[in-house]
């Protein structure tokens, strides 16, 4: 029942883990949730276009649907980008 989100014995696994991990390592200082905007960055956008092999296609011309198409193609792309940006944010702080 652990690998069933929401049941009390995957929350007891989560709890378990999280009080292992502070007794290793200690309390965090930080804690940081960041969420990817896939379908308004321009920049992913273009990551998607090149991915779709249509790089000279302009990215703010394309309509959601469009970009959710795209995400659903290519979502190992989106999460790569995702992970550059995140990596050059915290290496930015």
């Amino acid at each position: 029942m652990r690998s069933i989100r929401g049941s009390s014995a995957y929350w007891r696994t989560a709890m378990n883990e999280i009080i292992a991990f502070i007794k290793c390592v200690g309390l965090p200082t930080w804690f940081i949730t960041l969420s990817c905007n896939d379908l308004t960055w321009l920049d992913m956008r273009k990551a998607l276009l090149i991915a779709d092999k249509r790089p000279d296609v302009n990215p703010a011309s394309i309509c959601i649907d469009e970009a959710q198409q795209l995400i659903e193609m290519y979502p190992v792309v989106l999460s790569r980008h995702f992970s550059i940006r995140v990596n050059a944010f915290m290496s930015h702080i």
